[in-house]
């Protein structure tokens, strides 16, 4: 429990929400040679009413899940409520709830503006009949659980926490909601103003984190996914204006892992982190600013070759998104090729057509290559990959005709919609092949280009 001093100058002591703070208290306390004489004297006079009991304004009512029911009156942890929703309703304006640590199976409601809720560590929750955990309805309301976690499961298709829209300035710490990938949402956010602090959530089917309320605060939150289709890690929505995500971070989550929306305005999304399975982000809010943002900008594939006889086979390593800028492009041989391997290369591909990123007619013959050989573009679109061969001893190689290893890709937009569009390697085999080579990108964007493996 947290001790705290009243402002009058005088020493305090906290027992639950109980402090010590008259003058005479403090002299028998500074005087006595019997500690325990002077500790007695304070709770006499604590117990007498002499001292006020509360260190704040409203009522304390306490909840506790091993109790048999509801009929207490909540106001001591002897005189528990059984259940959540019970505490809120003899509560008031500016009352606390303190949970004791268990399991508590209903959908709780908050209602009641300016109240808090004070769980213990290993407090959860899971609702009754489905759907949210906890609905905040009021103005001004807190969970705030003390350098400790609140752990909530939603139901299918449900919310972890909803504010709505008359829940405006909540201020939501510490609470972890695990989705199970059932749920729809970890936080939905409607209400204006609120704050989330070191919130975290675990596979979302829809978005993690989903904020629709104007000046609303994410801070140091965390959300992870198992890259379920669609899924958003932190979403930004509803033409909310001066949102603030801060030192949070996102992985897991396939449509991206920061979504802003066309209407939102004046957003700030800062000091963030994007990788691990997570889209790339998508920004087409009007003057949103990404400050330190860090995004997965080395992305790689394993390509397993598989011609089974005379043929030609194209393999997808990238697909490409926009425009990006790809600053290196290779690969390495992590299983031994077999077979011809001639007119190897690179290209840009789309249904509607393809152009070379190496030289695509004569391209390199790979034959046989060893583990660990080196498969570079490191030259213009009309000169062949750069290879070094690991069988044949160590190797420099470099460029030779340009300045810059790096070059642009633009995704095929005919008829005026994205066409899905790829950075594919391309070999020719006389009686079949194979092996493995593990490629990289590393590349940046160009306005909202994105660049991703392959799956």
């Amino acid at each position: 429990m947290s001790t705290r001093n009243s402002g009058t100058g005088a020493s305090s002591a906290s027992v639950a929400l109980v402090k010590v703070d008259t003058a005479a208290t403090v002299a028998d306390l500074a005087n006595s040679t019997d500690g325990l004489t002077a500790l007695k004297a304070g709770i006499d006079a604590i117990s007498t009413g002499t001292i006020e009991p509360r260190l704040m304004a409203g009522t304390p009512y306490y909840v506790d899940a091993a109790m048999a029911n509801d009929d207490a009156d909540g106001t001591t942890p002897a005189k528990a409520k059984k259940t959540i929703n019970a505490a809120i309703g003899v509560g008031g304006a500016g009352d606390i709830i303190i949970i004791k640590a268990g399991l508590y199976t209903e959908n709780i409601v908050m209602d009641v503006a300016s109240m808090e809720l004070w769980p213990e560590l290993g407090t959860r929750i899971t609702p009754a009949a489905g759907g949210n955990c906890i609905s905040i309805q009021a103005a001004f309301c807190k969970i705030w659980n003390q350098g400790g976690s609140l752990f909530l499961t939603p139901g299918a298709n449900g919310t972890g926490i909803v504010t709505t829209a008359a829940g405006t300035n909540a201020y939501i710490s510490d609470v972890r909601s695990n989705c199970a990938s059932s749920a729809d949402i970890g936080f939905d956010i409607v209400g204006d103003g609120a704050v989330l602090n070191n919130c975290r959530c675990a596979d979302a089917l829809v978005a993690a984190i989903k904020i629709q309320g104007s000046k609303t605060s994410a801070i140091d939150c965390c959300v992870g996914g198992t890259v379920v289709d669609d899924s958003i890690g932190i979403w930004v929505t509803n033409s909310a204006s001066k949102v603030r995500i801060k030192v949070c971070g996102s992985q897991g989550y396939a449509a991206a892992g920061f979504q802003v929306d066309a209407g939102v305005t004046d957003a700030v999304v800062e000091g963030c982190n994007s990788g691990g399975g997570d889209g790339c982000r998508i920004d087409n809010g009007t003057r949103t600013t990404w400050p330190d943002y860090s995004f997965d900008d080395v992305i790689t594939k394993t390509n397993t070759l598989s011609a089974t006889g005379a043929e030609t086979v194209e393999y997808n390593l990238f697909q490409l998104t926009g425009s990006v800028k790809i600053l290196n492009l290779f690969g390495h041989v992590t299983e031994t090729l077999t077979g011809t391997n001639t007119d190897c290369f690179l290209e840009i591909w789309s249904a509607n057509g393809r152009d070379r990123i190496s030289k695509d007619d004569s391209g390199n013959t790979l034959a046989q290559l060893a583990i660990g050989s080196l498969i570079m573009k490191l030259d213009k679109e009309d000169k062949t990959l750069v290879v070094a061969d690991a069988s044949a001893g160590p190797a420099m190689i470099d460029q030779t005709d340009i300045k810059e290893e790096g070059f642009r890709l633009v995704q095929d937009y005919t008829g005026g919609a994205g066409v899905d569009t790829f950075i594919r390697f391309s070999h020719t085999c006389g009686a079949g092949g194979t092996g493995a080579i593990h490629w990289h990108a590393i590349w940046e964007p160009i306005g909202e280009g994105c660049l991703l493996a392959v799956a």
